[in-house]
């Protein structure tokens, strides 16, 4: 093997090969991800789809590819939806050799500055709390200042007319945190503490108005998704222990974004993750003034890996005064750091994903990733439509 074949062996997979190879030997090249691939759908470009970047990575593990940026881009070019390892024929699981490949380069050829600058702060509640309350602040001073610099952050711009920090983090609030027998935890992800908390409130009630017995544990963090998908598994490992000891000797983990669900079930030793809609046995909410059109907008970890979906259709198909609309399943871009890495690949999903939302005329949208929910609420506010998207929990409590 040429030194790229060494450099992927030794950096990702310990220099024992022969598993990745086999599974990279699996793909026919028949062609089935083409069909399926949102990045490939809107290129076009063969090397962008799965089996374009398998071949691209088998090159490159025989020594007939050289490291560069190029091949990097490629790999990063990658939503980790699952989409073609659901289509496969024969399910090679291109998504995690994505995610080996990327982690690869990361320790060969380090992250990107604000990748790291970002883990870092993600391990750190406290200083994303500082931060957050900040932000809040000047998100204040912004509205009341039009003109304000936001394009010195083109990221906050970009989503700031749809996005409001919390002025206090859901966490950082007075939660039942004590040990209670047969509890279940409630792990509250990123997304609904530092922008979402009315969700994270609501899941508490549905759960303690259901009679589950359930706390908040002081000592969760992020899932590590971003990191694990950036390829920072070093940091991906350090939040997963310490998610680990903070839910250690809990019935269970509930969970409200299904993306954080989808990482923490590969956590050895945390109990079982369920999806808020597994646990609950019927909505509370009452019928509201209209009748209401729900568009519920599936992420990708609940159509590919995710149990949660049909319980939760089942209970937001039950609440009263609600018509669920007969959404066609698609992904909106969002994929984690894609939306921030490949802003134009995940702008132009995002528009054909809103286009077939919109043609069902929607009063709300509602999905369980709050990924997905950024990126949708992003994507209608800039679109100039007012069409609110929330959490199930909230509609499950009322709350719309």
């Amino acid at each position: 093997m040429g030194a790229t074949a060494n450099f992927l062996d030794q950096a990702a997979w310990g220099g024992a090969g022969g598993e990745i190879d086999e599974e990279l030997a699996r793909c026919s090249r028949c062609g089935r991800c083409q069909s399926v691939c949102p990045v490939y759908l809107l290129s076009g470009e063969e090397r962008l789809v799965a089996r374009g970047k398998l071949a691209l990575i088998q090159a490159a593990r025989q020594g007939g590819l050289e490291p560069s940026a190029a091949f990097v881009d490629t790999i990063s070019r990658c939503l980790l939806c699952g989409a073609c390892h659901n289509f496969c024929a024969r399910s090679v699981p291109t998504p995690e050799l994505i995610q080996q490949v990327r982690a690869a380069s990361a320790r060969a050829l380090g992250l990107p500055r604000y990748y790291s600058l970002l883990f870092a702060g993600l391990a750190s509640p406290r200083l994303l709390s500082v931060a957050s309350r900040a932000g809040h602040w000047l998100q204040g001073l912004a509205a009341a200042l039009p003109g304000a610099p936001l394009s010195l952050l083109p990221w906050v711009g970009r989503y700031a007319a749809s996005l409001r920090l919390a002025a206090r983090p859901f966490l950082s609030q007075a939660l039942p945190q004590g040990p209670r027998p047969g509890a279940v935890g409630l792990f509250v992800g990123c997304g609904a503490n530092y922008l979402y908390p009315e969700a994270a409130r609501a899941a508490l009630g549905l759960l303690e108005a259901a009679g589950i017995a359930v706390v908040v544990p002081a000592g969760q963090i992020c899932c590590g998704l971003p990191a694990a998908s950036a390829g920072d598994a070093a940091s991906a490992e350090e939040l997963a222990g310490r998610n680990l000891a903070a839910f250690q000797g809990l019935e269970g983990v509930v969970v409200l974004c299904a993306s954080c669900a989808w990482r923490l079930r590969a956590i050895e030793g945390l109990p079982r993750v369920y999806s808020l809609a597994e646990l609950l046995p019927q909505a509370l909410a009452s019928a509201p003034a209209k009748l209401l059109r729900v568009a519920y907008h599936a992420p990708c970890h609940v159509r590919f890996d995710g149990p949660g979906q049909r319980p939760l259709l089942r209970l937001l198909s039950e609440l009263p005064g609600v018509e669920m609309l007969p959404v066609e399943e698609a992904c909106c871009g969002s994929g984690g750091l894609f939306s921030l890495s490949q802003p134009e690949l995940s702008q132009a999903i995002l528009r054909e994903r809103l286009r077939g939302l919109l043609a069902l005329r929607p009063d709300v949208v509602a999905t369980d990733c709050t990924g997905c929910l950024i990126q949708l609420a992003a994507g209608l506010q800039a679109a100039g439509r007012s069409i609110p998207v929330v959490h199930p929990a909230q509609l499950l409590a009322g709350q719309t």
